[in-house]
């Protein structure tokens, strides 16, 4: 959990267990979103001492900034939505901007960078999510959540704390857009990374990736705990189950 400050509901930064039910906020408006490092096989002495001429071509291979993508979809694009077309019909606009958005950045603090572990081996590290799409989802059902809640005069602490109980049409719907969001935010930090690493490589003029660990922390999974099956909501925080690898980025 590397951070621990206020968000929708509840703070970035939490797990939170549910029986029963999924609060759509608590698993946030980035749905999906996480880290992806690549350990590579050079060395701090294979780096020139100015980084700044990568910039540019960092630049080009991951477009970043508030609703900004590529300026034609990829054929990394092409090829994901062919096997992985969304459960809810977009709009033209929609699809044109998750084709187009796939494999940029975004804003806000999200973060590509070049990095040197205690040993001085090269990493690449990036941070990013399901881009506009999966905001958009998850807004769409948030707004439906607080709607159910207040037809059903429902208590809640805050109004961001509106679930969706297990079993209802919303619940399912609401399910199936966050799984196929989170596939997306996985693909995107990949097809992210390939660029930059063929970018990358290119500029050292040389390189290979050893390691790669992509992985989430917003997002809800059923897990298996004292007996029962219940949804964990990670938001800001990643699974760190015995033996896997994860990435913390710095706190913004």
């Amino acid at each position: 959990m590397p951070d621990a400050h206020v968000g929708l509901g509840s703070a970035v930064g939490c797990v939170i267990p549910t029986k029963g039910a999924v609060i759509p906020a608590a698993v946030g408006v980035d749905i999906g979103c996480g880290m992806i490092a690549v350990r590579t096989d050079l060395n701090a002495s294979d780096l020139p001492d100015n980084m700044q001429r990568y910039l540019p071509q960092a630049a080009r291979d991951i477009p970043a900034g508030v609703g900004q993508g590529h300026e034609h979809m990829t054929a990394a694009a092409v090829a994901w939505f062919d096997v992985n077309p969304p459960p809810t019909p977009f709009t033209e606009r929609q699809a044109a901007a998750a084709h187009k958005q796939f494999g940029s950045l975004g804003s806000g603090n999200h973060f590509y960078e070049v990095c040197l572990d205690e040993g001085e081996t090269v990493w690449l590290v990036l941070h990013s999510g399901s881009r506009g799409i999966g905001n958009q989802l998850a807004l769409a059902h948030i707004s439906k959540a607080k709607d159910l809640a207040k037809a059903m005069f429902l208590q809640l602490e805050d109004p961001d704390l509106a679930y969706f109980v297990e079993g209802t049409p919303a619940f399912r719907a609401y399910i199936a857009d966050m799984l196929w969001a989170q596939d997306y935010a996985q693909a995107n930090r990949n097809a992210m990374m390939d660029a930059a690493l063929r970018g990358f490589f290119r500029f050292i003029g040389k390189g290979a990736e050893v390691e790669r660990i992509n992985c989430h922390h917003n997002f809800t999974a059923i897990e298996r705990h004292h007996g029962h099956d219940i949804w964990v909501t990670r938001k800001g925080a990643f699974r760190a189950r015995r033996g896997a690898r994860g990435v913390i980025p710095g706190s913004m």
